[in-house]
């Protein structure tokens, strides 16, 4: 019930601004850069900075994009024993501002989604030795792919705004080889996979 207020508080905060000021102009123009983070209302975790976005406007109706999301988790159980999982995707694109009135910005855009996610086992056995195993706990890979993107603008003061987006995302991702115990091991997994952006989530940016 209480993530359900907070969105529907944003999606009104949002309007009201948009209605308050909607006699000046506050939309980018050449050389005008942002920057973005993600909030996910509806999250356990409502504000996260895994997920960053820039942008440089090469005119009023057209800009350069950059979206780079980075996940870490270590789990440690002694000090010479932990398991280790590192995810990242860089996604550089281009996207179309084609329709534009006052404060509100509608585009749509491409992107080429660049994918890897890698994992490590440190382990000690009882003489003292130590190693690392590699890309053995399933789903390690690189991935390339194209994701068609929308999404709507809505600027509030000269240096802030928010937004809606959403991006239908194909990939093609290649399993990692992996190592246990000094053993390396060939991964001959391919797959296509094909994904959206997750529902309720708005972005807020600046400009500079």
């Amino acid at each position: 019930m209480a993530k359900n207020i907070l969105l529907s508080a944003v999606a009104l905060m949002m309007i009201l601004c948009c209605v308050q000021h909607a006699g000046a102009q506050q939309l980018p123009t050449a050389g005008t850069k942002t920057f973005e983070i993600t909030m996910s209302p509806m999250a356990n975790v409502p504000v996260t900075f895994n997920e960053v976005r820039f942008r440089s406007f090469r005119s009023h109706d057209s800009a350069l994009r950059l979206r780079t999301s980075l996940y870490y988790e270590s789990d440690r159980f002694d000090e010479n024993t932990r398991d280790t999982w590192f995810q990242m995707e860089i996604a550089p694109g281009k996207e179309w501002h084609f329709l534009q009135n006052e404060r509100i910005s509608a585009y749509y855009g491409a992107e080429i989604p660049i994918q890897y996610a890698t994992s490590r086992q440190h382990r000690e056995d009882a003489a003292g030795n130590t190693w690392t195993n590699k890309n053995n706990q399933g789903g390690e890979f690189f991935g390339i792919g194209l994701s068609a993107v929308a999404g709507l603008d809505v600027h509030f003061l000269d240096f802030l705004y928010g937004g809606v987006e959403v991006y239908y995302m194909l990939v093609f991702r290649s399993g990692l080889d992996g190592e246990v115990n000094n053993v390396t091991f060939d991964n001959d997994g391919r797959e296509l996979v094909f994904g959206t952006a997750q529902l309720g989530r708005f972005r807020f940016g600046i400009k500079f």
